[in-house]
């Protein structure tokens, strides 16, 4: 067989659900898709996320190119392709943990993605989206559960869907929505599967003008008006009078908290937890309510939708603008986007340029994944309305190299409002990494909570800037580093946070 002329198959073993490692688990093989649906091609995507690992047993594997170019002898039928024994039991969608060394985001080498974070994120891809139900991965098992029941037997389909009886999917997996047109099946005609299909379809009343976020009048509205906003803040104003009567503002307290005797020293303690455990109440409370009013806001507006429209068509008012071209923070997402969904009508490609394409689309995945993604800022319409506006700097990318010191000086490249710790992290995009802050506050705030935090500072640490790092220059402890950002990077630093 000539190299690169075969498919590709993926073996999964899928453990019973509640009966992990019992029974007899069912063997799943998942096949390559043809050039033309590169989209909904599993092992392109698995294949992404291994090759940012590199588990292979063979070390004759390092591109994906690799994969293609291998050559199966005649008298086998397939050639396996092993994984080394250290990464049998490492789950391939993992979370992310602080390591020691700067307290950098790296994911996790054991600790599995959670399910909790996964429909989070499933929540907001919904919303942005613009579906009128919240979409969650549940979805997606009870789909898979609908289309096999159209095309498998059920013994087959609880097999594959790890079901221990038939009547699982009767009781769980049912769809609400009747997938038969009603009136044609009374009359015995033929009804239009496609459409009703598209009818039933979840993404059918779809709308992206739906609210996502609140506006900075409704979040002051709600902070003033929602009774258990209210009280949380009565409350924790109620605490922060009698702290300050008694000690003054908390940051010259918590400064001064090793003048005090022991008893003076405990009881300030526990006052100062007793406040931040207000503090975090009120936020909490805080974030419930927006999430409330949110809710509200897309039930209504779905609700409405309907005669707003109408409205808008009699009396003559444009409808809002379509959506957007979509502008993509790395070239790895427009390169995938490229590559998964192509701006032209069918096209015909041979078959090394197949092989090149999925090679691309591997490679693409695999950056991806290696990169740190901020998440959608909260408090934009804030900002714009705000007369200080946090902006980010321009991308790095386009923009010449950081000249190496120490002695020439880094003012004229480093703003005065950047993280040093993020500029040195390279899995960050570009935006990230050198964004500006508002304040110094602001900017002292974050590195104490995203790095100091995991830091041990009394002890000799390396300076972040990329530049100090190519001249290997050790900071002795924070006062030092403080003083070396100051004088060397143009980086002020407040002393103490509240």
């Amino acid at each position: 067989m000539n190299p690169g002329w075969y498919k590709l198959a993926l073996i999964i073993t899928r453990l019973l659900k509640g009966t992990r490692n019992k029974g007899n688990a069912p063997i799943l093989v998942i096949l390559e898709r043809d050039p033309t649906d590169f989209s909904f091609c599993v092992i392109l995507y698995f294949l992404g996320l291994i090759f940012r690992d590199m588990p292979f047993l063979s070390p004759h594997i390092r591109t994906p190119m690799d994969l293609w170019r291998m050559h199966i002898p005649a008298h086998r039928e397939c050639l396996p392709v092993e994984w080394h024994s250290d990464w049998l039991n490492t789950p391939i969608l993992r979370r992310t943990t602080r390591s020691g060394e700067n307290g950098q985001v790296v994911v996790s080498r054991s600790a599995a993605l959670q399910n909790s974070q996964v429909r989070k994120w499933g929540r907001r891809l919904g919303r942005e989206f613009g579906l009128e139900r919240d979409f969650e991965p549940k979805m997606l098992r009870r789909g898979a559960a609908q289309r096999l029941s159209k095309t498998v037997a059920p013994g087959l389909r609880s097999q594959i869907m790890g079901h221990a009886r038939d009547d699982i999917y009767d009781r769980h997996y049912q769809n609400q929505v009747v997938d038969v047109e009603v009136a044609a099946a009374f009359l015995d005609k033929p009804s239009d599967v496609h459409l009703l299909e598209a009818v039933n379809h979840m993404s059918f009343t779809r709308d992206h003008h739906a609210p996502t976020s609140l506006t900075a009048t409704e979040r002051r509205k709600l902070h003033q008006e929602d009774e258990q906003v209210f009280e949380a803040q009565k409350s924790c104003a109620e605490i922060r009078t009698l702290f300050e009567a008694r000690y003054g503002d908390a940051r010259t307290a918590r400064r001064r908290l090793g003048s005090h005797d022991t008893t003076k020293r405990e009881e300030l303690e526990e006052l100062l937890k007793v406040y931040k455990a207000a503090q975090e109440k009120v936020r909490s409370t805080v974030a419930a309510a927006e999430r409330r009013q949110i809710d509200a806001n897309r039930q209504h507006f779905f609700a409405t939708v309907g005669a707003k429209t109408l409205e808008n068509y009699h009396n003559g008012v444009p409808e809002p603008k379509g959506l957007q071209p979509l502008k993509f923070e790395s070239r790895e997402r427009a390169k995938l986007a490229e590559l998964l969904f192509p701006n032209t009508g069918v096209s015909f490609c041979t078959h090394a340029e197949a092989i090149f394409h999925k090679c691309e689309l591997v490679t693409a995945v695999t950056q991806l994944c290696q990169q740190r993604i901020p998440a959608p800022a909260k408090r934009l319409e804030h900002c714009a309305d705000s007369s200080i506006s946090a902006k980010p700097a321009p991308d790095p990318e386009h923009e010449a190299e950081v000249p190496p010191p120490p002695d020439s000086p880094l003012n004229a490249k480093i703003p005065g409002l950047q993280c040093l710790f993020c500029l040195a992290q390279q899995s960050l995009i570009g935006r990230t990494r050198t964004y500006n802050y508002s304040t110094t506050f602001t900017l002292t705030r974050h590195v104490y909570n995203q790095h100091f935090k995991f830091m041990d500072t009394t002890k000799q640490f390396p300076c972040p800037h990329p530049a100090c790092q190519r001249s290997h220059f050790l900071c002795d402890n924070l006062e030092h580093f403080m003083a070396h950002a100051w004088r060397d990077h143009n980086v002020y630093y407040c002393r103490q946070l509240d």
